[in-house]
């Protein structure tokens, strides 16, 4: 699998861009993953009082943001890729509302919409014959829902893999029309209008 990722990726990486931010450069293997998020968070979590709230003190305290080590032992044991589809149709079956956002400066919107489309579930032919539309007013992502509980699938524009930090009141809106008001973004997928409050 390595290889054939390498293989893949190389083309991409040759460009400089981030992967998982398109308008961004790349930093090296870390800074792709965290951005510049990752110094605050590690700072926060290497505080005194942080442990003190129940962390076992076996772990050790130098918090890290990204380990290549880490990551190897997943490589060597082919536990890197591993299908969700089947998880994400249990739990459709079981009525469940299933948010798929991602942001389009991510490394693969397309992919992603492409994968629920394809998912096989009770409520697909609803969910495919469902065109993707606009979210709110103004352009800030695009939307498409199944009628009833189920699945819907969220882009959030000019974010990337780190969508909430991107686009903190984009995400945050999609997600409370998700799980919050769990009819809000589908009302827009039937054409509706939603808005940002700023």
């Amino acid at each position: 699998m390595f290889i054939c990722e390498k293989g893949f990726d190389k083309p991409y990486y040759d460009t400089g861009l981030n992967p998982y931010d398109m308008n961004k450069m790349y930093d090296g293997p870390c800074a792709v993953r965290a951005f510049c998020l990752s110094r605050g968070i590690t700072k926060y979590l290497d505080r005194p009082e942080i442990p003190a709230l129940g962390v076992d003190p076996s772990v050790p305290q130098n918090y890290s943001m990204c380990s290549e080590d880490v990551s190897l032992f997943f490589y060597n044991f082919d536990d890197r890729f591993g299908s969700t589809t089947p998880y994400v149709h249990g739990l459709l079956e079981r009525g469940v509302h299933v948010l798929v956002y991602v942001g389009t400066y991510d490394c693969s919107w397309v992919g992603n919409e492409r994968w629920t489309l394809a998912l096989e579930w009770s409520g697909q032919p609803g969910f495919m014959s469902t065109p993707l539309r606009n979210w709110q007013g103004k352009v800030a992502g695009r939307t498409r829902s199944a009628s009833g509980p189920g699945l819907t699938f969220a882009t959030i524009d000019e974010a990337g893999h780190m969508a909430p930090y991107d686009k903190p009141r984009e995400t945050l809106q999609v997600v409370n029309g998700q799980w919050m008001r769990a009819d809000a973004l589908r009302a827009v997928s039937l054409g509706l209008k939603l808005g940002i409050k700023k």
